[in-house]
C-alpha cells in the first residue's frame, strides 16, 4: 500500500505539471487573441483561454494543500521551500488580478464592439502590455519553482533561478512594449 506521504507528493508534482502546462499554453493563446481578425474570432479565443484554464484555481489549491502538507513533514525549514510559497502567492496575484482582468475587460468590450473586424479600442485591450508580461512571469515562475522543487538550491539560488527565468521570459515582451511605444511617439531627431 502506498503511503500518505507518496502519494501526496504525486498530487503535488501532478498539480505543479497541470499548471506548468497551461502556463506554457498561454503565450500561444495569447498570440491568437493577438492575431484574431474579427470580432467573432476574438471572443472565440478568449473563451477558449477561459475554458482552458477554468480548473487552474482548484489544481492551484490542490497544489498550495499538498505543499502545506510536504511542508509540515520537514520542508518548511528549507529556504527553497519559502521561495516557491512566495511564487505561488505571486501567481495568484497575477492570475486573478492582471490576467483574467485583462482577459475579462477585452470580452465585454469585444461584446460591446458587436461584429466585424477589431476596432482600435478593443485592439489596444488585447494588445495590454499588462496582460502579456504578466501571462510570460506566470510561465517563468511556474518553470522556476518546478526546477527549485527538483533542485532544492538555498535561498540565493532561489531566488536567481526565479530572477534569471523572469528576466529571460520577460525580455522579449519588454522590447516588443519599447518598440510600440517608440513607434507610437518617435523621439525628436538628433535625440
Amino acid at each position: 500500500m502506498f503511503e500518505p506521504y507518496s502519494l501526496v507528493l504525486f498530487v503535488h508534482v501532478l498539480s505543479a505539471i497541470a499548471l506548468v502546462g497551461h502556463s506554457i499554453g498561454a503565450p500561444l493563446e495569447r498570440a491568437a487573441i493577438r492575431e484574431a481578425a474579427t470580432l467573432g474570432d476574438l471572443r472565440r479565443w478568449i473563451a477558449f483561454a477561459g475554458r482552458s484554464g477554468r480548473w487552474n484555481p482548484v489544481v492551484a489549491l490542490v497544489l498550495l494543500a499538498t505543499g502545506v502538507y510536504l511542508g509540515s513533514i520537514g520542508w518548511w525549514e528549507q529556504a527553497w521551500f519559502h521561495v516557491s510559497l512566495a511564487g505561488w502567492f505571486a501567481n495568484v496575484v497575477l492570475a486573478a488580478f492582471v490576467v483574467k482582468r485583462a482577459a475579462d475587460a477585452t470580452m465585454a468590450a469585444a461584446l460591446k464592439a458587436g461584429e466585424g473586424p477589431v476596432p482600435p479600442h478593443v485592439d489596444g485591450l488585447r494588445r495590454s502590455s499588462a496582460w502579456a508580461l504578466a501571462t510570460q512571469s506566470l510561465l517563468a515562475n511556474d518553470l522556476a519553482m518546478l526546477f527549485i522543487m527538483m533542485n532544492k538550491p538555498g535561498l540565493v539560488g532561489s531566488l536567481a533561478v526565479v530572477a534569471v527565468a523572469n528576466a529571460v521570459l520577460l525580455a522579449p515582451s519588454l522590447l516588443r512594449a519599447r518598440a510600440g511605444v517608440r513607434a507610437r511617439h518617435p523621439s525628436p531627431a538628433g535625440l
